[in-house]
């Protein structure tokens, strides 16, 4: 086979395997139970009958009709998901993007639709399991990444937490 034909065919092929793949959908819809491997859970503050579920495939916000519809625009694996109790649309974050390597804190002021990075942590970028915002001051958060981290700022800036 010729360098030409070689070239047209691998070209062909992604062509294919990316529209086969497509881009992720953030509106994908599944049976609530085919929705796995959750890493948070947090109640929807403007409706109290749906949940917001933190999973290793993205977030996805539960509907009446048993199914979960994806809300975040990617994959990524978003462990330490918790609410910001001041902000209804607002979350907190870490974990791993879809192709491996950590996140360190990510926000979301947009229901959980998109994230951007505040920090990347102390020795980061960091993978909280475990995150917690004080519902006394919003601006203090907690997470774990080999030792408690706190942040006075609202995850903008971590130091080790010593009580």
């Amino acid at each position: 086979m010729s360098a030409k034909k070689k070239l047209a065919t691998m070209a062909a092929a992604l062509l294919v395997g990316a529209v086969v793949a497509g881009p992720v959908r953030a509106a994908e819809t599944l049976k609530l139970n085919e929705v796995s491997h959750l890493h948070g859970i947090a109640v929807d503050p403007t409706d109290p009958s749906r949940l917001y579920l933190a999973s290793h495939h993205g977030v996805w916000l539960t509907n009446p009709d048993g199914t979960a519809t994806r809300v975040s625009d990617n994959r990524s694996d978003y462990m330490g998901f918790t609410p910001d109790p001041a902000q209804p649309d607002a979350f907190f974050a870490s974990g791993h993007p879809e192709k491996g390597g950590n996140l360190g804190v990510l926000v979301s002021t947009d229901g959980a639709k998109t994230w951007k990075q505040v920090s990347a942590g102390v020795n980061g970028p960091v993978d909280f399991h475990a995150m917690d915002v004080s519902p006394a001051d919003p601006k203090v958060l907690y997470g774990h990444y080999g030792s408690v981290q706190i942040s006075r700022d609202a995850g903008k800036t971590w130091k080790p937490f010593r009580s």
